[in-house]
């Protein structure tokens, strides 16, 4: 990642759906929708009028506050004080992007893309996300690149994807730092590039205060990537993440602990973070930080040949005719040194 079911584009999650980064919030998941490259440089949204609670969300908006009006779609939203309405907080959010406030643009762009309150309908995002992005909203500009690069909505096109997450992590949306970071490590729209990779995680994490960058910055000093390898400075990293409810990083500081790793041993400590990480979702974690193998998988254990049952390597297929110990694990059928 703990999570309410919306965050503003700001505290994004990053979730998701790529191949290391994971949304912390809704908005990460919901990330998706793109239109042609922005050619408005980015600048972080200028601070609105807030207000607190249902109650005065609602009496400021309807006496015309937009920002007020996007501030109480999110209270609708989330049915935080209010009785949750799908439906109605996307129209406060259209009428307040209709009227300039480009925070309800983006609000209601994710609302298309993922069906909330209104039909699923990616392509009409499109326009919504370019006016936010082209107005100067970082937000805008991250989702915009985000749907570009994974061709939702509109043509796949992942330099004028980098170039608007780019455009979003100079705004201040850390998700725009993190996504480029990951375009940066696969080679998308770029030369691979595991320095610049690092270097926006860090910016994430240290400029823009972001608990899912600490947790991929920890990742790279641990393994080396694009930076000095640092197994205590990763620990410190995985902590922060961790400390802000980030179940993965509860999860990496859980091994650091089992193995030693820029820490101390502290098995005690290490089962309450594998724990905590297993209970948020990290299905890993369930298993004390181990990827668990099917059941009836080849393995190699005990100096013999094996299956795994139950999560554990027997060595019953020395013999294909020898399946007590599977089927005494697994309590199904043995056919062929294998449990069926």
């Amino acid at each position: 990642m703990n999570k309410s079911p919306r965050a503003t584009p700001s505290l994004l999650l990053v979730s998701c759906a790529l191949s290391i980064i994971a949304c912390s919030s809704n908005d990460a998941d919901r990330a998706a929708a793109s239109g042609a490259a922005s050619n408005a440089p980015a600048v972080a949204t200028p601070a609105r009028p807030s207000c607190q609670g249902a109650s005065e969300c609602r009496s400021a908006c309807d006496g015309g506050d937009q920002a007020a009006c996007v501030s109480y779609g999110k209270l609708l939203v989330n049915g935080d004080g209010v009785a949750k309405d799908a439906r109605a907080a996307h129209e406060l959010f259209t009428r307040a992007c209709d009227a300039g406030e480009l925070r309800g643009c983006v609000q209601a762009a994710l609302d298309l893309i993922y069906g909330d309150g209104v039909l699923k309908d990616q392509a009409a995002a499109i326009p919504l996300l370019v006016k936010a992005c082209d107005g100067g909203d970082a937000a805008g500009c991250f989702h915009l690149g985000n749907a570009q690069w994974k061709g939702q909505g509109i043509a796949k096109d992942e330099v004028a994807g980098l170039a608007n997450l780019h455009k979003g992590c100079d705004g201040g949306a850390p998700g725009g730092c993190t996504f480029a970071a990951q375009m940066y490590l696969d080679g998308a729209g770029t030369e691979k590039d595991p320095v610049k990779a690092t270097s926006l995680f860090q910016r994430a994490c240290e400029e823009l205060d972001y608990a899912d960058g600490c947790f991929h910055l920890g990742r790279h000093h641990l393994d080396g990537i694009g930076a000095a390898k640092d197994p205590k400075r990763a620990v410190e990293l995985f902590q922060l993440g961790c400390d802000r409810d980030v179940p993965r990083a509860c999860n990496a500081l859980a091994k650091a602990y089992t193995e030693g790793t820029g820490v101390a041993i502290d098995k005690a400590q290490a089962k309450l973070l594998f724990d905590r990480a297993c209970k948020a979702g990290v299905k890993e974690a369930c298993n004390g930080g181990k990827k668990k193998r099917a059941n009836g998988s080849l393995c190699s254990g005990h100096g013999s040949w094996g299956m795994v049952c139950n999560g554990t390597c027997l060595s019953t297929y020395n013999n294909r005719n020898h399946c007590g110990g599977c089927n005494n694990a697994c309590n199904g059928i043995c056919d062929m040194g294998r449990c069926q």
